[in-house]
């Protein structure tokens, strides 16, 4: 019971934050959560709004698992041994006991606000940006994919982020996409070039055998090289159409060339 309430709860949340409420399939929503029910908690929720002629909304669904979950966890079964009652009795009988246990003070409490309901049913905590709730979330060792209270690593909840699916909660999706956002940019940046590079003076002919003077460095491990636009025109180069990626150092893309020609040097 107390997974199907963070679920529907996670759910709802999560569909808020994105700005799409359930409003207008409230009935539909409640009606599919309470066939999830046992039969038992469906009878009760049965007799907790046969008195009232308005549909059942939401927050009363919630109000009333809340308060079934509290009732079942604070009953629980114990097996407790009785004496048999006559000596010729040839095994002990079992009978079973239930009693009250101490409730966790904390346990269902908001890291936050420290009122009694779900982290992702506080107000302070949906007022925080996507970074701050992050921030939050790191400092009371919630978990970033289901914000229940164990590490993430010990996460058993099967559900992903809704914007991208990578196993953090979908109220942290703008926090956890801009580390990764910012990790990827560290780890592909390319080493930075020196700003000046002096290359070697060729004499490069163009189409009417006239030598020009030009600064030129060849790859002899390439097929082909890279000549500037000006250098191209100056030379008075016949071009063809080509479309080619051009990458730098790391296998970075760095541009695109426009157009083929041929040069002697």
């Amino acid at each position: 019971l107390r997974k199907l309430y963070h679920s529907v709860s996670s759910t709802v949340g999560a569909l808020e934050s994105i700005g799409r409420p359930i409003t207008r399939g409230e009935d539909l929503f409640v009606h599919l959560t309470v066939e999830l029910l046992d039969s038992r908690s469906r009878r009760d929720w049965e007799h907790a709004v046969g008195s009232s002629a308005e549909p059942p909304t939401y927050t009363e669904l919630l109000e009333f698992l809340k308060r079934r979950m509290h009732t079942l966890e604070s009953l629980q079964p114990a097996k407790v041994e009785a004496k048999p009652s006559t000596p010729g009795t040839s095994s002990s009988k079992q009978t079973r006991a239930l009693h009250a246990r101490k409730q966790d003070g904390n346990r269902g409490r908001c890291s936050l606000c420290h009122s009694d309901h779900y982290i992702l049913r506080c107000d302070a905590y949906q007022a925080k940006t996507a970074k701050e709730r992050k921030k939050h979330v790191e400092a009371a060792n919630l978990c970033l994919n289901c914000l229940g209270r164990h590490p993430v690593d010990d996460c058993s909840s099967q559900k992903r982020c809704t914007a991208c699916r990578v196993p953090h909660h979908t109220t942290l999706h703008d926090a956890c996409r801009m580390s990764e956002v910012v990790t990827s940019h560290i780890a592909q940046k390319p080493p930075e070039a020196p700003l000046a590079v002096l290359l070697a003076t060729a004499r490069v002919a163009d189409r009417f055998d006239i030598l020009h003077s030009a600064r030129a460095l060849i790859d002899q491990g390439s097929e082909s090289s890279l000549i500037a636009e000006s250098l191209a025109q100056r030379l008075r180069l016949p071009r063809s159409s080509a479309s080619v990626s051009i990458f730098g150092v790391g296998g970075v893309q760095t541009g695109r060339s426009r157009s083929l020609v041929t040069v002697s040097i």
